[in-house]
């Protein structure tokens, strides 16, 4: 069976935006609600629309110097069918910080919808999704995008490190209902341990016909070997959280490695902001000395922490 997503895009644009709502739904964990006003020229716009797994980079606070000013790239959470769109972040570093502080009727900038969506069709209608803390955002978008019949054999798999970093798990309950399953590393709430913990105790049950994954880097590999080892012809698509300067290809500030297959030996750099951040897990070269820039040492990476991309 092809599950399709039937939602398109807007064009890309540098917006204005106006903040709608603003929840603490965890101690670290925001969830924003905007609705664009206006484009760069100025002239009055009020719709935003995008396909899940695609993104947007904000513009967190003008008044700063020159790497605190880069815009954060934040996959969004949902759209809403009056042109308003969420974003589900993590408190993090100064510019998330800033951000958390802002209130209803404030205004951000913002430049989207950007990047290469997760796959519109699927043949399978058992699709299994599993995020890593912010990482589940775009997991719930595509679920909530995806046909009446794909969303009710989906399955979400959702790692955290404890109970406090939930934060939306009404929203997941909601949408998965049986079909949610919650791990905490510390055994706070769920199943206790990491998500390839969970696969490993439910090896004999875990037969999905495709995979989509997103959240941190370590994660996202474990979860791409695990199925390369125990399930080798189910496809992984992962959507890469990386930190961005620029979000448009400029900077190569988020460039990875990447092969043909998982066997070759042939790589090329890859701009995960313009080529992805979605690709096929088995194309991707996850050990961390890939990703070119994102060093503890480099300024353009702490400029960007706290990215949910």
């Amino acid at each position: 069976m092809i599950s399709t997503l039937t939602h398109t895009s807007t064009p890309l644009a540098d917006l204005t935006c106006r903040i709608l709502s603003h929840s603490v739904v965890s101690p670290s964990l925001r969830l924003l609600h905007l609705q664009p006003i206006a484009n760069h020229r100025d002239e009055p716009i009020n719709h935003f629309a995008c396909v899940a797994g695609q993104f947007v980079m904000i513009d967190v606070d003008q008044r700063k110097d020159l790497y605190e000013r880069m815009r954060r790239p934040m996959s969004v959470y949902r759209t809403h069918a009056d042109g308003s769109f969420e974003i589900f972040y993590k408190v993090h570093g100064t510019g998330t910080q800033h951000m958390s502080e802002l209130s209803v009727g404030d205004a951000l900038n913002m430049l989207g919808p950007l990047g290469k969506p997760f796959p519109l069709e699927l043949n399978t209608d058992h699709v299994l999704l599993i995020g890593g803390g912010i990482g589940v955002a775009p997991l719930v978008f595509w679920a909530e995008q995806a046909t009446e019949s794909t969303r009710g054999n989906a399955q979400l798999l959702y790692g955290v490190r404890n109970a406090d970093e939930v934060g939306i798990e009404a929203d997941l309950q909601a949408t998965f209902g049986e079909g949610f399953y919650l791990c905490t590393d510390d055994g706070s709430a769920g199943f206790g341990g990491t998500v390839v913990d969970w696969l490993n105790a439910h090896r004999d049950a875990v037969t999905p016909s495709a995979v989509l994954v997103c959240g941190p880097w370590g994660m996202m590999a474990a979860v791409s070997q695990w199925f390369a080892a125990h399930q080798p012809n189910t496809p992984v698509w992962a959507s890469l959280e990386e930190r961005m300067p620029c979000g448009t290809g400029a900077c190569t500030g988020c460039v990875v490695f990447r092969t043909d297959t998982a066997e070759s030996s042939a790589e090329w750099p890859t701009k995960t902001c313009t080529e992805g951040p979605v690709f096929r897990a088995n194309t991707i070269r996850w050990d961390p000395q890939s990703r070119l820039i994102n060093s503890p040492s480099s300024n353009l990476c702490r400029s960007t922490e706290g990215c949910s991309v």
